[in-house]
């Protein structure tokens, strides 16, 4: 747990936000099973993958309109197949400017912080998406109220804006500041 503490450390020291999207699998698989009843394990997985994305990016994007309206974002993902195309696919349809801003009488997440397209890379090939995995290693964990990640989450929680405190809500908003 020394070397986890001391990596936990690395976002408050830097100044990093800590910015994260989770989604209840359960939740998911039920809400997906009753839309569509005959729709495999596997897409279920994906899309609840996109989806926890999709919940980073629109936190990412509050956080930019709060502590960096004038500036943009690009997004960086780990490379893996099984959600790339989905991810693009959303990526494309809330950075589409001319694109509706209603589906099924609902507002539809748009952002005009977070420009380009979602680059992919290899975890191994980039430091900052595994220091991303190790907060959300801790994060998963406090939200599964496991008792000895609490000392862990509390050395990043510093970089989290959150609606509850602990969160236990699958959205975790935006940090509480930045360090230029």
């Amino acid at each position: 747990m020394s070397l986890l503490g001391q990596l936990a450390q690395v976002p408050r020291l830097f100044g990093l936000p800590i910015v994260v999207g989770a989604i209840e699998r359960s939740i998911a698989a039920d809400h997906f099973r009753m839309n569509s009843p005959e729709i495999p394990d596997k897409e279920i997985r994906r899309l609840t993958q996109a989806a926890a994305f999709m919940s980073a990016v629109e936190s990412a994007d509050l956080w930019m309109r709060e502590y960096a309206s004038v500036e943009v974002a690009t997004l960086i993902a780990e490379d893996t197949h099984d959600v790339k195309e989905t991810i693009q696919s959303f990526h494309q349809g809330y950075t589409n400017p001319d694109g509706s801003t209603q589906f099924e009488g609902r507002p539809i997440f748009r952002t005009f912080h977070i420009v380009e397209s979602v680059l992919y890379a290899k975890k191994q090939d980039a430091l900052l998406l595994q220091l991303a995995d190790h907060c959300a290693f801790i994060v998963k964990r406090k939200l599964m109220d496991r008792p000895e990640f609490e000392e862990l989450y509390w050395k990043i929680e510093p970089q989290i804006h959150s609606t509850t405190d602990p969160p236990k809500s699958a959205h975790i908003l935006i940090p509480r500041k930045t360090h230029r």
